[in-house]
């Protein structure tokens, strides 16, 4: 069932309570309320899953998951931007269920009523949806975070902007990234630390100044050669990869002509021994 309430279970990284869960999910019924319990938002949002897009266009998408910036950049990232005007977020992270039950005008379950279990989530299988996310709002577009990552994460938009082009090629509880961006502008939604992991942020000055410090202890002082050197470490990379591709291709083309001239002298092997028989 598709609502415009979705509440997410954060099954990779269990930063929800499931006694959060279990009164969200024991009071919404009881009241009846619709709702989609979703095993991982992230995962969602990386696949671009439909679900998202169908929550932005109802007429009042509501989201029960961590923190709102990092909610709100995640439907983004999704291609399914939410309506500031439309949307409510709420963070059920750190808040608890009574407040966001609270929003949304809907009784807490009866104290000493059983609290229902949220349904178990499937289990993580292979890749666990760790990745960045770009807070939109306070992106720059220096572009520091492209020529620092040599994994492949980010590339340009067609209109030259920096995206998160391959989630799945970023380092596991590695924020690295995050540490280096000026405008502290990358989240990563399941890291332990605020404004890292999408939460506000509260002291402008102090963030730029640890980011900076963060910066020289990463790259040294001599901060544009650093990530210069990056960016051609990376250039060579993908170049590198670009000539395998090609030589893995013409390897596979030199086989097939092969495997086909192989195949055309067996032929004429059997077809004139063939007629040998016939006129014999």
């Amino acid at each position: 069932m598709q609502t415009g309430l979705i509440i997410c279970q954060c099954a990779h990284a269990g930063l929800i309570a499931p006694e959060t869960l279990g009164s969200l999910t024991a009071s919404l019924r009881a009241h009846g309320t619709p709702f989609d319990l979703v095993p991982d938002l992230c995962e969602l949002a990386a696949r671009r899953d439909p679900r998202l897009e169908a929550v932005s266009r109802a007429p009042r998408p509501t989201v029960l998951a961590c923190h709102e910036r990092a909610v709100r950049n995640l439907f983004h990232m999704a291609a399914a931007p939410l309506d500031p005007e439309r949307a409510l977020l709420l963070d059920v992270r750190t808040g608890s269920a009574a407040q966001a039950l609270g929003r949304l005008g809907v009784p807490q379950a009866a104290p000493g009523s059983p609290v229902e279990a949220a349904p178990d989530a499937p289990a993580p299988a292979g890749w666990i949806p760790w990745f960045p996310v770009i807070d939109g709002a306070r992106c720059t577009n220096c572009q520091q975070c492209l020529g620092f990552c040599l994994f492949g994460v980010y590339d340009l938009s067609p209109e030259g902007r920096v995206r998160v082009a391959s989630p799945q090629s970023c380092k596991t509880n590695c924020p690295a990234c995050a540490r280096i961006c000026p405008e502290v502008a990358i989240i990563f939604p399941k890291y332990h630390e605020s404004p890292i992991n999408g939460g506000p942020v509260l002291d402008e000055a102090k963030e730029k100044a640890r980011i900076q410090v963060d910066l020289d202890a990463i790259l040294g002082t001599d901060v544009y050669a650093k990530l210069a050197a990056r960016r051609m470490e990376v250039e060579r990379r993908r170049l590198l990869r670009r000539d395998v591709e090609l030589a893995d291709a013409e390897r596979q083309r030199h086989l097939d002509r092969e495997s086909r001239a192989e195949s055309e002298s067996v032929e004429r092997r059997a077809s004139s021994r063939d007629r040998s028989q016939g006129t014999s």
